[in-house]
């Protein structure tokens, strides 16, 4: 595992209250109402956010990105997966792929 400094470039001034509601909903993510249901992580909650961009005015295989952070209540990893021009939607094909670090990251076995 390779640990990195971090480097505050900026602070955003957003409200304790407003950046509060912004977890709870990525903390939703894997929910039945999320956008990346089913992509549980068994034993680790975690926040996350799908994203999905056209490619080619709509006619290219989609750029789809996954963000999250687990756990959720205390994170320990946070990560971005980009999948540039891989098609599908950040939900089906980058989730998945940081659902099985963040299984990874905690030794936790993902379901079959």
């Amino acid at each position: 595992m390779k640990r990195f400094d971090h480097e505050i470039l900026r602070h955003v001034p957003v409200t304790p209250e407003s950046l509060r509601e912004v977890r709870a909903g990525m903390d939703q993510v894997t929910m039945p109402w999320g956008t990346a249901y089913g992509e549980d992580v068994p034993g680790v909650p975690y926040g996350g956010k799908t994203g999905t961009a056209e490619t080619d005015g709509g006619n290219g295989p989609n750029t789809t990105w996954f963000v999250a952070y687990a756990p959720a209540a205390h994170p320990v990893i946070a990560l971005a997966v980009f999948m540039e021009r891989t098609g599908g939607y950040g939900a089906t094909t980058a989730a998945p792929v940081a659902r099985r670090i963040i299984a990874g990251y905690f030794h936790k076995k993902l379901p079959e």
